[in-house]
């Protein structure tokens, strides 16, 4: 009997990859079927015609914020959507459901989690937790400072507000998992508030050898968002040798881009192993083998 996973993710490329990744490599399994869930905005409603899976696309819509009127139609755009999130549901009955992020994601791993659907994603507290950062005009929400603010004023501090302890499937992912990686994201104010919950460094620590990541910061900048210039702002060096420094105590080896390979002895220098391979995700090719290379520098062999 085959067994439906669904994979929702999409609106750029950086979510849409891996789920074409994850995709590929389920696919594998005679007795799985990947089916991909996407938006009818994103980027996927013009490649996921292109490739082999099954596919869903949903009318959803961010949230607006400069253009802030055009969010008097979401009561009517979320009651579409929802209704066609269960007619999904009910069409392809799932095992488990996958989250990649983007405009489908959310909705589609709601709805599994209602329904009591095995998901990919743990919320990693109970409570909220707020992200501020302090600027010479004093403190702000990370909101107000990435959207409003449009991240002009230079960060001089960052911090954590709220009940700082995670949910015990949290810890227990952490301590049960047989690789842990940290994606790509901004290490201060992504990474970081996860990394601020009570026994998580040291949870991570614990099982150094089996924990890698995944560098930001490709070729001296940013993907996307302000993590070079805040790491900067914030006495780092805006490079892989400074990702390299914060991620050394918890993490065994560190995922850098080809173009960054000249600084791999550097990287090495701070304690940890740099695993040179290209990780600009601008292919499913690319990404299977970002993701097989990144397993490969931590599992035994």
């Amino acid at each position: 009997m085959t067994r439906r996973v669904l994979i929702a993710g999409g609106g750029t490329g950086g979510h849409l990859m891996p789920a074409l990744s994850i995709a590929s490599a389920l696919a594998e399994s005679s007795d799985i079927e990947p089916v991909l869930v996407g938006a009818t905005r994103g980027v996927e409603a013009r490649l996921l015609p292109t490739r082999p899976f099954r596919y869903h696309l949903l009318p959803a819509e961010p949230i607006y914020r400069r253009t802030w009127w055009k969010n008097v139609r979401w009561p009517f755009v979320a009651a579409s959507l929802l209704k066609q999130v269960r007619a999904l549901f009910a069409k392809e009955q799932p095992v488990a459901v996958l989250g990649t992020g983007g405009y489908a994601s959310a909705p589609v791993v709601w709805w599994a989690s209602r329904l009591g659907i095995p998901t990919a994603i743990l919320p990693m507290a109970d409570e909220p937790i707020r992200t501020q950062v302090r600027t010479d005009d004093g403190w702000l929400d990370f909101q107000e400072y990435f959207v409003h603010l449009r991240q002009v004023p230079e960060v001089r501090e960052v911090r954590f507000e709220g009940d700082l302890e995670p949910t015990l499937q949290v810890v227990e992912a952490i301590e049960a998992a047989d690789v842990v990686v940290i994606g790509p994201s901004n290490p201060i104010v992504s990474i970081g508030p996860i990394r601020a919950l009570a026994g998580t460094d040291e949870a991570l620590a614990a099982r150094r050898d089996t924990v890698v990541a995944v560098s930001p910061i490709v070729g001296g900048q940013a993907l996307k968002g302000p993590a070079d210039r805040m790491m900067v702002e914030l006495g780092h060096e805006p490079s892989v040798v400074g990702v390299a420094r914060l991620y050394a105590p918890i993490a065994r080896a560190l995922v850098i881009d080809p173009l960054d390979a000249h600084l791999a002895d550097a990287v090495a220098a701070e304690g940890i192993e740099p695993v040179v391979v290209e990780s600009v995700m601008s292919s499913p090719g690319i990404a299977a083998e970002l993701v097989r290379r990144t397993l490969a520098a931590v599992l035994p062999e």
